[in-house]
């Protein structure tokens, strides 16, 4: 009875890990295609400019890029490089180190849509730095934990297969590093931060613009930023929300089959709000 237990459980742990291997590859996948398709943007917002100032003369030189710009650029960078490190396999001999760079660059992505956050409500309710400084506060709960679990509550070890990749051993309990915190307390306090940072930011956004986009619905037919604003930033946040909120409840010993997309996919759909308002 012990043995076809054993086995059960690893035929349930080989097909988790095969699933979640393929929903990262279709991770990649979404990446690169969009990436591909939106390069024209970054030419026009960030490579353009560039090489106008540079060829331009020494007196009517200007600083060619803004923050959002540069924002812009980093989003696109970091997301294509976190997709590629999920599918990328972990050296058995330098495992640690490895797992560690996939580590900072998820930190930077979790960092860059707190910021995102952050600024968006900056903007919509005029320089509210209490606002804006709440919204970063809760999306950054969960990059202190993540930091504080993977460096001093873990320890890292190669596995073979049906692993056949980095163990993370949190604590005194050996998992999978795609389940990184299937034992740490802090997984549900860090995830909960980030939910409440979804909602404050929807119920902000339409606290602040519904009105205004249906005064000017009803006056000028089809208002344009106030209109980005209200659809871009309200299906942005909406889709974050449920897949934040998707990503815990499947969360499990073998890890979340939306993990890999709820690394990438916020970078993505950050590319597009900013290349609609720049």
């Amino acid at each position: 009875m012990d043995a076809d237990q054993s086995d059960t459980q690893l035929l349930q742990t080989v097909q988790a890990m095969q699933a979640n291997n393929y929903v990262s590859w279709a991770a990649l996948a979404l990446v690169l295609y969009d990436f591909v398709t939106t390069f024209r943007h970054e030419m026009r917002i960030v490579w353009i400019p560039l090489a106008r100032w540079a060829t331009a003369s020494p007196t009517s030189r200007r600083i060619p890029l803004n923050a959002r710009a540069g924002l812009f650029l980093t989003i696109r960078w970091a997301m294509v490089v976190a997709a590629l490190l999920i599918v990328v396999p972990v050296a058995p001999s330098r495992c640690e180190g490895d797992v560690w760079v996939s580590n900072i660059v998820a930190y930077v992505v979790l960092s860059q849509v707190a910021l995102f956050s952050a600024l968006r409500i900056f903007a919509i309710w005029f320089k509210n730095y209490t606002l804006a400084l709440i919204t970063l506060a809760l999306g950054l709960v969960r990059v202190i934990v993540n930091i504080y679990v993977d460096g001093f509550r873990s320890n890292y070890s190669y596995a073979g297969w049906p692993v056949s990749g980095c163990v993370q051993n949190v604590g005194f309990v050996t998992t999978p590093q795609i389940a990184a915190y299937a034992c740490a307390p802090g997984l549900y306090l860090s995830r909960a931060t980030v939910i409440a940072m979804d909602v404050l930011v929807l119920v902000l956004i339409w606290a602040k613009t519904y009105r205004q986009w249906r005064d000017a619905r009803t006056h000028l037919g089809t208002p344009s930023v106030v209109a980005c604003f209200l659809v871009d930033g309200t299906w942005y946040f909406f889709v974050l929300l449920a897949l934040n909120i998707a990503d815990t409840l499947t969360f499990s010993t073998t890890g979340s089959l939306l993990s890999s997309l709820t690394q990438v996919l916020p970078s993505v759909l950050m590319n597009h709000f900013i290349i609609d308002l720049l």
